[in-house]
């Protein structure tokens, strides 16, 4: 025999070892499924549903706190007239058939620890030998559906489920890791963290409220409160007829921010990439928008004072008073219907539209970079101006008594009787400065 034919049969005779010791281990492995009753957890899917409903009672002080933590489930808590805490636990677990199923969501439990302070419910996932090849299986849960006195105060968690709370009077703080947070008629201090889910808000009326959702948006709907505040980091915030009496603030890193009807102290709006709209409102304080990527509309809100700024996305501002301080980087800036206003504007790349009535005794400017600039005031309006533009032309309605040296692309003077400074500078685009028609 060469050595050619030696070497292959070497590896041929290594081939059929190799072979029959798989062929050993899988027969062993089966072997093993078999007599340990796991073969069909291997290879049976856990596709059927059982239910099971148990009722608890405890008592429990009015002024005491009822803590729900459940690992899978949902969680709701609801005011009643009872001077007890009701559960009803809805028990569901999945298996090959509707009798195992059933047989194991009854023995699943929850831990109870009364305390001098409260009650403590507690729900863990007991581990899980399901199938594990080929398709997924559903946890076995908990569902918590409780009836309390309505003082009491409430700490809700859960890791896998929804959260819905209605008609407590007491502190309320909620955590749900992967479901939804809907909160209702609430008489008291709510704490709420989602971290990927909705939240919802009806009819609270606190002292302190703050919301935060990781991904989902955050609706809110008559809300009475001393200090709000609404996080989203990834999702939209619509708000509608909320009152914070001392300050609001919303920050929202991707997502639009709409308002409707908000009465309130100082307020800070903070959106990195998203639109923000805020309509019909009454700000006893400052009000302050801040946008990296995003539009504003701010639609007859009262307030204090204005300071927006936009690094990539336009302005519009109708009906405003006061200190109107607007910076945008990239976008035009548009303001009409404004009344005894003081102006402090800076438009990097966009045009600036005014329309209204400026306040007679303060100064005003409007500066930029690349942009036509319009200026419409009533006839009556007295300034002294400085118009400047490098690249472009300047125009006026008005009759301008001008001071100093006549150039191309820039005027200083007066504008009727003179007064405060009216400054308009672009360096590439034109200057309109043109009378406001005011229909009687």
């Amino acid at each position: 025999m060469n050595r050619k034919s030696l070497i292959l049969a070497v590896v041929g005779v290594a081939l059929l070892v190799i072979t029959g010791l798989c062929a050993l281990t899988a027969f062993g492995t089966f072997a093993w499924f078999r007599q340990n009753e796991g073969f069909n957890q291997a290879f049976v899917s856990w596709n059927t549903r059982g239910t099971v409903t148990e009722q608890r009672t405890f008592d429990i002080e009015s002024s005491a706190k009822l803590s729900i933590n459940t690992e899978s489930g949902d969680i709701e808590v609801k005011a009643g007239d009872t001077d007890q805490v009701e559960v009803e636990l809805v028990k569901t677990a999945w298996r090959a058939d509707e009798d195992e199923a059933e047989a194991a969501a009854s023995e699943l439990t929850i831990d109870v620890v009364e305390t001098q302070n409260g009650l403590e419910l507690t729900f863990e996932t007991p581990p899980q030998n399901g199938p594990f090849m080929f398709e997924a299986h559903h946890l076995d849960s908990i569902d918590f559906i409780v009836t309390v006195p309505a003082e009491i105060e409430v700490q809700l968690e859960t890791r896998d489920g929804d959260i819905d709370l209605n008609g407590t009077t007491g502190f309320a703080a909620l955590i749900s890791y992967f479901g939804d947070v809907s909160v209702q008629n609430l008489t008291g201090s709510l704490k709420v963290d989602d971290r990927n889910g909705n939240i919802t808000l009806v009819g609270i009326e606190g002292e302190n409220i703050g919301v935060t959702t990781s991904f989902g948006k955050v609706e809110a709907e008559d809300i009475i409160g001393n200090d709000v505040s609404l996080n989203s980091e990834n999702g939209n915030l619509t708000i509608e007829n909320v009152t914070a009496k001392d300050k609001f603030e919303i920050e929202s890193r991707f997502g639009d921010i709409d308002i409707v009807d908000l009465t309130a102290g100082p307020v800070s709006l903070t959106t990195d990439n998203g639109n923000v709209t805020l309509e019909d409102s009454q700000i006893d304080g400052a009000l302050e928008i801040t946008s990296q990527f995003g539009n504003f509309e701010v639609i007859h809100v009262d307030a204090d004072s204005y300071t927006l700024s936009s690094r990539n996305g336009g302005i519009t501002l109708q009906g405003a008073h006061g200190e109107l301080t607007l910076d945008s980087d990239f976008g035009d800036i548009e303001i009409t219907d404004a009344y005894n206003a003081t102006l402090d504007i800076f438009a990097r790349n966009g045009a600036v539209e005014f329309t209204g009535e400026l306040d007679p005794e303060a100064e005003h400017i409007i500066e930029g970079e690349f942009g036509d600039f319009t200026i419409t005031i009533p006839s009556t309006s007295s300034f002294d101006i400085a118009l400047e533009t490098e690249f472009g032309d300047i125009q006026t309605d008005f009759q301008i008594t001008v001071s100093g040296e006549i150039n191309e692309g820039k005027i200083t003077g007066e504008l009727n009787d003179g007064g405060p400074l009216l400054k308009v500078f672009t360096r590439n685009g034109n200057i309109t400065i043109s009378e406001l028609i005011v229909e009687e």
